[in-house]
């Protein structure tokens, strides 16, 4: 326990006590990063070695043909070769910018990979969410499938991903985008 805890207040932002309190908290949360990132990257390996891209033009095809809502689609129907080039290259480089955060994060503090955990895992939030849209499932209500699990992993990422930005926010509040940009204006400004 520092001693400003002690004291009962916080940390000053900026002081050698909030490092290390951001440091500790950003190694706690490495494992949940390296596990969102595992998720992304076994992924779009699986879309590689399982051939993706051959039945992809059906597939968006029929998408369509229900009336799916989701942005892009119409994009996804005209250029479904690069779409689906498009979802595997962002899938490995969420798999990989993730992971590598998290070994990153082990170390303690690093504010570069700070602001590249969090892009990447809003990213990995709005994926989910559009993945979750495209399957068509409610995130929790009962099916009345006592074998169906709780919750669809696409539901699980835009909640998972959604509370490390949150987490790593809070973790770190001067090194957010939002504080960078805030700075960034009031010097220009």
């Amino acid at each position: 326990m520092t001693t400003t805890e002690q004291l009962g207040r916080p940390a000053e932002i900026g002081s050698r006590e909030f490092r290390a309190e951001t440091s500790r908290i950003l190694r706690v949360l490495s494992a949940p990063i390296f596990i969102v990132g595992a998720e992304w990257a076994v992924s779009g390996t699986n879309k590689i070695i399982g051939n993706f891209t051959g039945p992809f033009p059906a597939y968006v095809s029929s998408l369509q043909a229900q009336h799916v809502l989701l942005p892009g689609l119409a994009l996804a129907v005209q250029f479904p070769l690069i779409a689906a080039r498009l979802a595997i290259g962002t899938e490995i480089a969420l798999g990989v910018s993730l992971v590598l955060a998290s070994f990153f994060f082990l170390r303690g503090t690093n504010r570069i990979w700070e602001v590249v955990a969090c892009l990447a895992l809003t990213v990995s939030a709005l994926a989910g969410a559009a993945l979750w849209v495209i399957v068509g499932m409610p995130p929790f209500w009962p099916t009345g499938n006592g074998y169906a699990s709780g919750w669809p992993v696409e539901f699980f990422l835009v909640c998972i991903s959604a509370a490390l930005v949150v987490a790593i926010a809070l973790a770190d509040p001067e090194e957010t985008l939002v504080a960078r940009a805030r700075r960034y204006w009031r010097r220009r400004g």
